[in-house]
């Protein structure tokens, strides 16, 4: 709901940029051979088996960091 609500208030400007991406994003996954996707999908794989084997004040602390860089970059 959040994220939709962020999204709603974008201007059409902005929401048709994003589109564009993901459908270049799309477009280059789409031409990559099925051995890289299947590379790719393991290391995605590892980092969600990581990620779920951190216990739950770890998991906060990386998402304070991460949240922190992200506000760095934006302003």
């Amino acid at each position: 709901a959040q994220r939709k609500a962020r999204w709603d208030a974008l201007p059409d400007s902005e929401k048709a940029g994003r589109k564009a991406r993901m459908a270049q994003r799309k477009a280059r996954w789409d031409a990559l051979p099925d051995s890289e996707k299947a590379g790719r999908k393991a290391r995605m794989a590892q980092r969600k088996a990581r990620w779920d084997a951190l216990s739950e004040s770890e998991k906060a602390a990386k998402r304070a960091a991460r949240k922190t860089r992200t506000g760095i970059a934006k302003k």
